[in-house]
């Protein structure tokens, strides 16, 4: 009996030190206390907070680039922190290949006396190429029933400020004259997968708030479906999806097609 309960014992540490050893990137350089960390196919998913007690999370898969895109992490954490006008509500950075994706969740953002930080449901996304030293924006807002891409180099955010609401206010002047068709996907061939996947994550939680993620092929069926059946509207996609069995809750199938499709309504 009590050569079992030592097994026993010792597999357990085994196990735990395992884990560990999987997040024994040290983060004091990043002037960041470790709050969570959790692990999802091959990335690793941490969350921050910094001595100002702002949080922010890391999702990376290589040490090694995760080291040296650590400065601009910093950086761009506390640029996008003291906007003045948008408020960061989360701040997630994507260490992916060689660059260093961003994705800023807004809680408020006033413009003319209105909060319409509802209009970019799926934030805003950035891309920090190291080798240029820039940061670019790319993402999309509702005006209406309509959307907009928002795209430029990040300077500053009075520019990116301004940009996003006169096309909310004039989303017609915004419009790209070869908007793809809804039944679409929208750069489909360079999408990265990772990307999707962790944008999904942020932004699906369950009734206890935790975040939930989503498997690639999950994600392939639905745009599979989609593209098989360009003329269904939502609700009947959905009824579609639910006949096959493709294991996924509405909120995760309606982020696929906003992702993909950019279909909001």
């Amino acid at each position: 009996m009590k050569r079992l309960l030592t097994i026993g014992l010792m597999a357990i540490l085994m196990m735990l030190s395992c884990r560990t050893s999987i997040f024994a990137f040290d983060w004091k350089p990043f002037n960041a206390e470790l709050l969570d960390q959790s692990e999802n196919d091959s990335q690793k998913i941490v969350v921050l907070k910094d001595k100002q007690n702002r949080t922010f999370k890391v999702i990376y898969q290589d040490e090694a680039m995760l080291k040296k895109l650590s400065a601009p992490i910093l950086k761009y954490k506390d640029v996008f922190y003291s906007w003045q006008s948008i408020h960061c509500k989360d701040i997630t950075f994507m260490v992916l290949a060689n660059l260093l994706d961003v994705v800023i969740v807004p809680q408020q953002f006033i413009h003319h006396n209105q909060n319409i930080a509802a209009a970019i449901p799926a934030g805003i996304t950035m891309t920090y190429d190291p080798d240029l030293n820039l940061m670019r924006y790319d993402f999309r807002i509702m005006s209406g029933d309509q959307f907009v891409r928002i795209s430029g180099n990040y300077s500053q955010e009075d520019e990116l400020a301004n940009k996003i609401g006169l096309a909310y206010d004039d989303p017609q002047a915004y419009l790209q004259p070869t908007v793809p068709a809804a039944s679409e996907p929208v750069d489909s061939e360079t999408m990265n997968e990772k990307m999707v996947q962790a944008l999904i994550y942020l932004n699906d939680e369950d009734w206890n708030g935790r975040q939930k993620t989503i498997p690639l092929e999950t994600i392939h069926k639905v745009v599979k479906v989609k593209e098989a059946n360009p003329a269904m509207t939502k609700a009947e996609l959905w009824k579609l999806v639910r006949k096959e069995k493709v294991k996924i809750t509405k909120r995760q199938f309606e982020l696929i097609l906003i992702l993909y499709f950019n279909e909001f309504k």
